[in-house]
């Protein structure tokens, strides 16, 4: 592993599994007043004197005869627009609602779209400056209900859906200077216009989701500057259910989706899409912000204001989800973290390995160990799996055999097993359980066949979810094969036939087994990619009995499935170090599973390797427990290899001193002398090893005494004759960070997580050009690498591809120099600072208190919290505040408030004071004249422009566009201009030409 990647490992601290029973998908989503598409507006900072044609801003505009304020020379360079939405509309509905079909142009969105019933409101309205045009999914859906396709530069287009319309409001904006400051506001639908929040869940279809996205970036690039990801995908509508918290989508109907395993999926390709987009046709560089990651309002009142609603509650708990984002490997609750498969390609062959760092606590679900109190949790270790090479497309196999499972509590022993799907269909999974106790099997969603029609029968399997296509499920084994069960699994990919029988079409997936356990000393996991098919023969060259106070103590035990109907005779030999052997005879029934305890035939403190010969085709794996000196205590397994070979490559592998420890293990099954050749790949180069080993023996390489400490090595072993290798490795480590969010605890605490424990691998036989790895989790205290190893003289380009369980989130391309090996942190690169250049925060409730410095209140939070994580205390990397005020009462015709509704005349008035001269802190002042350390330099001014109307001068806008009647917060006295004043002081910036920047259809 790479020196940069264990820098970071020793920096953090690693995140609970998540919970196999994948959460019922529900979603958040905006509130109820956010029904609508939601018009924002940005401040944005402009170089005064390198704005070209900059106009002056304190002349009065075009259509307005009242003075203008003067502009405040702290004020210059910003730029500050409004926030408009549409929450309700006088327009006729069916049932209340708007009706909306996909697929067609739906002119009742348009209508009441910002700009009133027509798009020339802009051109009645010189005074906004700003909007944030809402691109929903649902709006670039041709007629036949698919995503239009990406428009090619200077392409022309008739027939889309709706964009004619987003040219003609763009057309206009433009016409009137707002150039700079467009915002696009990238979701699915409009929820409020169909009354349905079951239709605004997330993108479970990231292709389609990558499509409307790359679209709106390649035809309005050129235009838009900014773009918002979601409104706010961390808003809390659990309605009362706990389990249900920090979701985002439905408003608690059948869907509901995780912010950080849902969310994070939907920005991270937005992000790259974005980029990809803008690049297409010489677009801007934009900022891409996230959706509001508030889960609950933060009231903010000072802490001794007797109006604090939360009578002394913290109210950094409505962070949360921030701090575990920021926090990216602990990123969330006890579901959160975003479980992903990886594919790794390249035009050239190399080598790659995965190891995962863990600390993983199971919340008692399977009456494991109880939950600790503090972030000391109780399954801490490591495991390591080399890529499953792909020769050709899709790869893998449509049959997987896994010797090795365990289900019993008293072991603490959980399992998973993870599926990634490469093909473009859906795939039925079918598996089998193997009991060890005489029990026979278990099949859970397999197909059958009738004997009397000669038919297959698919309804069991159709009761299971199917994997989707170019995704990535996790199987519960400890859910399905039950309890308390030592259990081998065999799993089969295939879709129903198409012929009059209808016979299974095998379809090839990938699969891997993760296995977690707290029994006899023995704390941590291990993992292990299944095999496609059984074997009569299996080589495990690491094994040992161990059991002294200098060494520790070791289990290792060799676990044989037998899937046919023949019972199986194994025989069994150890070849020791000494040179000596024992060969031993095991029987397997038919349909089980046996496991061998190596010590029972060995006796204590005995090193081997093993040979298995069978007289029926069976799997074998190698499971070993190991509690050494120093905190050391973990577990590892290996299935065999099932014929040996002349070479061998290790991607991964480190010699720190103190930290890691690392072996090769070699076994000669050969009845004469081998010789073995290693070349190490450090950073400084290559180094060669020489050495012979006896037949039928076994030999342990230190690799820290031959190659030095403090090394990040790849080895290649070549043998003369044909032998096996693994590579066992030991660690001893602290995971250490500043400050580490607990979910159980609301208060960070200073926190460092030793990781003691150990992992093997097999490598592989030879280079490939691509692989996938099924398993992978970045955060919930969760460190993943990928190690890619490049054998070649020549420099190549590796590129990684990630898949969520809604498909491909992220992809990046690696170069690595010759005979060189780098390290890809996983976690990092999909953390939340990798995928927005700006954080965005809403602050929906007015400024409160006495002070009305609720925002400003809540901004400093977030932003120290922000400077506490090194990514993002980066001045490129802003807090943006995305939302801010939330205008609904009422005020009479005087403009005096009334007593309805909860943003007052004074209220409104903290919020919108403009000059900094006036003493107050309160509300956009306090956001804009902070220290310079903490200023907001971009902020959105949430307001309506339209509303019930229910009332005459219902305080809910800026202004009535039905009567075209400003309200009492436009520019009143008292107001010190209000917002009319901060929009008088927007520099203008060079115009653009519409038809230089916008689509010509």
């Amino acid at each position: 592993m790479a020196l940069s990647g264990r820098k970071h490992a020793e920096e953090r601290e690693a995140p609970e599994r998540a919970s196999c029973t994948a959460p019922v998908l529900r979603m958040l989503l905006m509130t109820s007043l956010l029904l609508a598409a939601t018009f924002l507006v940005a401040l944005l900072p402009v170089n005064v004197a390198s704005v070209a044609g900059a106009r002056n801003s304190a002349a009065p505009r075009e259509g307005r005869d009242d003075p203008v304020t003067p502009v405040n020379p702290d004020l210059a360079g910003r730029v500050l627009g409004v926030q408009c939405q549409h929450a309700h509309s006088a327009a006729p509905m069916e049932g209340g609602v708007l009706p909306v079909v996909d697929g067609v142009d739906n002119p009742a969105f348009w209508n009441l779209s910002m700009f009133g019933h027509d798009t020339d409101y802009l051109d009645e309205q010189k005074s906004f400056r700003n909007i944030l045009l809402a691109f929903s999914y649902d709006w670039f859906l041709d007629h036949s209900g698919a995503v239009a396709k990406v428009r090619k530069c200077g392409e022309k287009y008739e027939d889309f859906v709706g964009t004619d319309k987003y040219d003609s409001v763009l057309r206009n904006a433009l016409a009137q200077g707002i150039e700079d400051n467009l915002v696009a506001l990238l979701m699915r639908r409009t929820c409020g216009q169909t009354g349905d929040f079951s239709t605004c869940s997330p993108h479970y279809q990231l292709e389609d989701w990558a499509t409307a996205v790359n679209k709106v970036a390649s035809e309005y690039g050129k235009a838009i500057k900014f773009y918002e990801v979601w409104d706010e995908p961390g808003f809390d509508t659990s309605c009362g259910d706990e389990a249900a918290s920090q979701r985002f989508g439905d408003k608690g109907y059948e869907k509901y989706a995780d912010v950080y395993s849902d969310y994070l999926p939907v920005l991270q390709r937005a992000y790259q899409e974005i980029k990809a987009g803008e690049a297409t046709c010489g677009g801007w560089s934009s900022t891409v912000i996230s959706g509001s990651l508030l889960h609950f309002d933060p009231y903010l009142y000072p802490p001794d204001d007797p109006n604090n609603p939360n009578d002394g509650v913290n109210a950094t708990q409505a962070f949360d989800v921030y701090k575990n984002l920021f926090n990216h490997i602990g990123s969330g609750p006890s579901g959160g973290g975003e479980d992903v498969s990886i594919v790794a390609s390249s035009k050239n062959t190399f080598v790659a390995e995965r190891p995962i760092y863990f600390s993983y606590n199971d919340y008692k679900k399977n009456g494991g160990p109880p939950l600790e109190e503090t972030a000391t949790v109780n399954r801490r270790g490591g495991h390591v799996a080399a890529g499953y090479p792909v020769s050709s497309s899709p790869g893998g196999s449509s049959t997987w055999y896994f010797a090795e499972g365990c289900t019993r509590a008293d072991l603490g022993m959980e399992e998973y097993i993870c599926v990634y799907n490469p093909n473009n269909e859906d795939v039925y999974l079918g598996r089998r359980y193997d009991f060890s106790d005489g029990s026979g099997s278990k099949s859970v969603g397999m197909w059958e066949y009738d004997t009397e029609t000669g038919k297959y029968d698919y309804a069991e399997a159709m009761k299971l979810p199917t994997v989707p296509a170019h995704k990535r499920v996790t199987i519960c084994v400890h859910g399905e094969a039950g309890l308390e069960r030592d259990v081998s699994t065999y799993i089969e990919g295939f879709i129903p036939g198409a012929d009059e029988y209808m016979k299974p079409i095998p379809k090839k997936v990938f699969a891997e087994r993760v296995m977690y356990f707290n029994f006899r000393g023995f704390s941590g996991g291990h993992c292990a990619v299944g095999r496609p098919s059984q074997a009569k023969s299996w080589y495990f060259a690491e094994g040992t009995t161990r059991e002294n106070a200098f060494d520790g103590r070791y289990e290792t035990y060799i676990c044989i499935q037998n899937t046919s109907g023949t019972a199986a005779e194994c025989a069994l030999t150890y070849m020791r170090t000494d040179g000596t052997t024992l060969t031993l005879s095991v029987p397997v029934g038919p349909y089980s599973r046996r496991t061998v305890n190596t010590r029972d035939d060995l006796g204590p403190d005995v090193d081997f390797s093993v040979l298995l010969i069978s007289d029926v085709p069976v799997v074998a794996e190698r499971p070993m427990y190991f509690s050494l000196p120093g905190g050391i205590n973990d577990g590892s397994v290996e299935v065999g290899a099932t014929t040996p070979r002349n070479d061998f490559y290790f991607a991964e592998g480190a010699t720190y001193d103190g930290v890691f420890r690392e072996y090769l293990c070699i076994q000669n099954p050969n009845p004469s002398e081998a010789k073995v050749t290693l070349t190490y790949m450090t950073r400084d180069g290559q180094s060669i090893k020489e050495f012979d080993i006896s037949g039928r023996s076994r030999h342990t390489v230190d690799v820290n005494a031959d190659i030095g400490l403090n090394q990040d090595v790849s080895v290649r072993v070549q043998s003369t004759k044909p032998v096996v290798a693994e590579r066992p490795m030991y660690f001893n480590y602290d995971s250490k960070r500043d400050e580490v969010f607990i979910p159980e605890k609301r208060d960070p605490a200073e926190v460092a997580i030793r990781y003691g424990g150990g992992h093997v691998s097999s490598g592989i036989a030879s280079p490939a050009k691509k692989y996938v790895f099924a398993e992978g989790l970045a955060g919930h205290y969760f460190e993943e690498y990928i190690c890619l190893q490049n054998p070649n003289d020549d420099a190549i380009n590796v590129t990684l591809d990630f898949y969520s369980k809604w498909g491909k989130c992220w992809s990046k391309t690696y170069p690595i120099e010759g005979n060189r090996r780098i390290t890809v942190s996983v976690f990092e690169e999909l953390a939340l600072f990798n995928c927005c250049d700006s954080v965005g925060v809403h602050f929906l409730r007015n400024p409160l208190g006495d002070d009305g410095m609720s925002w400003v209140r809540g901004y400093r939070l977030l932003r120290n919290l922000m400077n506490e994580y090194s990514h993002f205390n980066h001045p490129d990397k802003e807090l943006i505040v995305a939302s801010c005020g939330w205008a609904w009462s009422q005020c009479g015709s005087s403009g005096t408030p009334m007593e309805v509704g909860e943003y007052t005349h004074e209220q409104a008035r903290k919020g919108l004071l403009y000059a900094p001269s006036s003493g107050s802190e309160a509300g956009l002042n306090g956001l804009f004249f902070e220290d310079a350390q903490d200023r907001c330099t971009k902020a959105w001014y949430y307001i309506d422009i339209d509303g019930p109307y229910t009332v005459d001068n219902l305080l809910y806008g800026l202004y009535d566009h039905l009567n075209h009647v400003p309200t009492c917060v436009w520019s009143e006295t008292g107001y010190e201009g209000g917002y009319k004043a901060w929009q008088e002081a927007i520099l203008d910036t060079p115009d653009l030409v519409p038809n230089d920047v916008l689509p010509q259809r």
